[in-house]
């Protein structure tokens, strides 16, 4: 993976100036200037440890670059794992963050200084500016056997939990067509809410905290099936919830409708017409100009 915190190979070595004052501050060993905001006791990384760490790139207050939230701004990641590296520039020199890194402990939080006005060429969004920003956090520092450690055990617990849901899947299918059959009996008007796009759903466990808006990236376990029960659909035989990223028409739009009346937690069964599902096309099992069913959990928003 190609981290944007190695950009910038071309390495200005100058004292910081602000307001025509030369301002104190302490220096990388390499040579960047930087101020702490925290600075804790402990050990700091060596080649051959993992570091988590968080990353910010501003100009001036403005935040270009985050580790932690995409393009739109929607928190993805706590944050990242990286492997400890001293990287070198073409030019030989030290390359920045992992400069500042070498010296930090775990909960030290930084911003580091970067030079531009005698660049030749500024990086995008940074034409006018004289300063590229690098917010710094340190979360954790880990030998390489306790990150393999880690790794595994989580590895151990997806495991479990894999099964988990595997095992569910009948006791799901059984839901869906209990379902089904009361819906075609009518027995359902009560409790089914229709929007008017003409989608349907009924909420089968309430959800808490903020519902879903565009550009969550949202994880659920569904189970899709035809009018008749047959299913063509579900993540339950695998076992691994699917991650969607709301309003880039990543699924159907009854779904992308659906996820809008769900938060974390909600367990929803949505009864979806071809128009706002395939159409007049065949999609796999799917006939043409067919209603389907879908049972969704949603497990995460972010």
């Amino acid at each position: 993976m190609r981290y944007y915190f190695i950009i910038l190979p071309i390495v200005v070595l100058l004292t910081v100036v602000a307001c025509g004052q030369e301002e104190k501050f302490e220096y990388t060993p390499g040579g960047y200037p930087f101020k702490y905001h925290i600075n804790k006791e402990g050990r700091s990384p060596e080649p051959g440890d993992f570091i988590h760490f968080r990353l910010y790139i501003r100009n001036q207050d403005s935040i270009v670059h985050s580790t932690q939230k995409n393009q739109m701004g929607t928190e993805v990641k706590k944050y990242i794992t990286a492997p400890f590296m001293l990287h070198k520039t073409p030019q030989g020199k030290a390359v920045p963050q992992m400069d500042a890194f070498s010296i930090m402990s775990p909960g030290d939080s930084i911003t580091l200084y970067y030079r531009l006005d005698t660049l030749e060429r500024k990086p995008d969004k940074f034409e006018n500016s004289d300063y590229m920003y690098y917010d710094l956090v340190l979360v954790d520092v880990l030998s390489e056997d306790e990150h393999n450690g880690n790794y595994i055990e989580q590895e151990r617990k997806k495991i479990i939990k894999r099964k988990a849901v595997r095992a569910r899947e009948p006791e799901v299918a059984q839901l869906v067509n209990e379902t089904l059959a009361a819906y075609k009996k009518g027995e359902l008007k009560e409790k089914i809410t229709t929007t008017a796009s003409g989608l349907k759903y009924m909420i089968i466990k309430e959800g808490e905290g903020d519902f879903v808006r565009s550009a969550n990236y949202v994880d659920a376990n569904y189970y899709g099936t035809l009018m008749n029960g047959e299913p063509f659909e579900s993540s339950f035989t695998i076992g691994d919830p699917v991650e969607i990223l709301i309003g880039q028409r990543k699924v159907i739009p009854g779904l992308e409708e659906l996820f809008k009346y769900t938060n974390k937690n909600t367990t929803i069964i949505a009864f979806i017409p071809p128009e706002l599902a395939y159409g007049d096309k065949e999609s796999g099992p799917i006939p043409a100009n067919a209603d389907i069913v879908f049972y969704v959990e949603v497990t995460g928003i972010r």
